[in-house]
């Protein structure tokens, strides 16, 4: 065998190898690519629907009255803070997890009350609010995170589940002025989100649409008086997201 052949066939042993390693970490860094772990840190505000108002109210030493609370506005907002853990695959769905904090604010001013069949209208002009302050889990299905800082789109869909404290105002007639006051209770809340964002490089930007169900249960204590509030919401919202992904 000549020595021109053994150095050909080395040189051909060294380039395929050379070309074979070349493709594996060719391969390896379009897997780093294609799956990668991240982190989703956004702001939201959302419109959302607003509760109807059950109270009983009751007399020290009386009988109980109901009231069901009508002529309310349609809409409260909420405003969330979310973190979001997850494993993105291109071209392909996974999950994602994570949890948010959320204040809610609405607006429960009455036109008027019914009770016992009749409707009285509400005589004070003082507005009345109905706040909530809680933690959020959520966890679900995202399409579409992909990372490279460009621009491009996902969607996503997460049920969420919370709890937390909420608060009411409310208020009594004397028969010669009305008294204010507020109280506090605890609230759950239980919902779907479906998402559509772009990023640009890594910040997020999109729109929401959601469904919630939530119920706060609130006490009030006025002199003489004490008054339990049930709050139940339950529609569609609409939010607006900005965010940035690590």
């Amino acid at each position: 065998m000549s020595k021109s052949f053994l150095s050909m066939a080395t040189a051909m042993g060294i380039s395929g190898c050379l070309s074979a390693l070349s493709m594996t970490n060719a391969s390896a860094a379009e897997q780093r690519l294609a799956e990668f772990d991240y982190v989703r840190l956004q702001a939201s505000f959302s419109a959302v629907a607003n509760p109807d108002v059950e109270e009983d109210s009751s007399p020290v030493g009386g009988s109980n009255t109901h009231y069901e609370w009508e002529g309310m506005r349609d809409t409260g907002y909420q405003a969330a803070i979310t973190a979001l853990f997850g494993r993105g695959i291109s071209n392909e769905s996974a999950w994602q997890w994570g949890a948010e904090f959320v204040y809610g604010s609405y607006d429960i001013t009455p036109q008027s009350f019914a009770t016992s069949g009749s409707v009285n209208k509400n005589g004070s002009t003082a507005k009345l609010y109905h706040r909530t302050y809680g933690i959020n889990v959520v966890g679900g299905w995202q399409y579409g995170m992909i990372n490279l800082d460009e621009w491009t789109g996902f969607i996503d869909i997460m049920p969420h589940v919370g709890a937390g404290l909420a608060t009411a105002e409310n208020e009594v007639f004397t028969g010669a002025s009305h008294i204010k006051s507020s109280g506090s209770g605890a609230y759950y809340e239980v919902g779907l989100r479906v998402g559509a964002y772009i990023t640009e490089k890594r910040f997020i930007y999109g729109v929401t649409l959601n469904y919630q169900y939530g119920r706060s249960t609130v006490d009030v204590e006025f002199p003489g008086y004490t008054s339990e509030m049930e709050l139940e919401r339950h529609g569609l919202g609409l939010g607006a997201v900005a965010g940035y992904r690590f």
